[in-house]
């Protein structure tokens, strides 16, 4: 995980964060800061509801959540993330934004990789570039983390619960 955030960072120059799932909430776990003067991080351990930030909605995305459930606005969150394979804020929230990919690893047990930037170092045009970079980012640590962590339900291997 940090090697991912480290090179988010240092790719995208913005602060790079990792994300878990707890219950119906996203909680940030781990953050790597730029040394800039003007720079957001999300607070370690807040929980934020799934269906109010990109790491949740990417995570909802990622665990087959059913669309069904969800209010229209969610459904097309979710749905976009699938054909994308990230999610972003489509509204700045009081001045920052954030886009995350989902990174799975069996279930609803899930987590995210999360850049987080001011509304005009991460715009459009940036969420264009930035987001492919953690899908990707995201999809070699879910390959990590699968090949290192033996499948839940096989015989004799124990696997994230």
């Amino acid at each position: 995980m940090q090697r991912s955030l480290n090179e988010l960072h240092t790719r995208t120059g913005l602060t790079a964060s990792y994300a878990i799932r707890w219950g119906d909430s996203a909680v940030v776990i781990e953050n790597v800061e730029p040394d800039q003067m003007y720079r957001v991080s999300p607070r370690l351990g807040v929980q934020t509801p799934l269906a109010e930030c990109a790491a949740g909605v990417a995570m909802l995305a990622q665990d087959g959540a059913a669309v069904g459930d969800a209010g229209p606005d969610l459904s097309d969150a979710i749905e976009q993330t699938r054909r994308r394979g990230y999610a972003h804020d489509h509204e700045a929230h009081q001045g920052v934004r954030s886009v995350a990919a989902a990174v799975g690893y069996g279930g609803q047990d899930s987590g995210a990789l999360v850049v987080t930037g001011l509304s005009f170092n991460l715009n459009a045009e940036a969420i264009d570039v930035v987001g492919p970079l953690l899908a990707e980012q995201a999809g070699l640590l879910s390959a990590t983390v699968q090949a290192m962590l033996p499948v839940q339900g096989q015989p004799g291997n124990v696997g994230i619960a």
